[in-house]
C-alpha cells in the first residue's frame, strides 16, 4: 500500500468520527473535537477543516479564538423533525 493510500485512508477515517460526533450535537469546538474523539488538537483542527471545506461545516462564532462551527443541515433536517 503506497503512501498516498495510507494518508487518504488516514484522513477519510478521521473524517468519520466527527461525522458521528454531529449526530449527538450539531455544534461544535476543536477542543470539544478533540477531547470526545481522543484525537489531536492538530488532527481535530484538520478534520474540522475539511469539513468546513466539504460544506458540512461552517464557522457560526466569528472569532478568531475559541471558534464554534454548526452543522447548519442537519440541525434544520432536525429542527424539521
Amino acid at each position: 500500500m503506497g503512501f498516498q493510500r495510507v494518508a487518504h485512508f488516514h484522513l477519510v477515517r478521521n473524517l468519520h468520527n466527527p461525522l458521528d460526533m454531529l449526530f449527538l450535537n450539531p455544534f461544535v469546538s476543536l477542543p470539544g473535537v478533540s477531547d470526545y474523539l481522543k484525537i489531536t488538537w492538530p488532527t481535530a483542527k484538520a478534520s474540522v477543516e475539511r469539513l468546513v471545506k466539504l460544506g458540512i461545516l461552517r464557522e457560526v462564532s466569528g472569532r478568531k479564538r475559541g471558534r464554534i462551527y454548526c452543522a447548519e443541515e442537519l440541525l434544520n433536517i432536525v429542527a424539521e423533525g
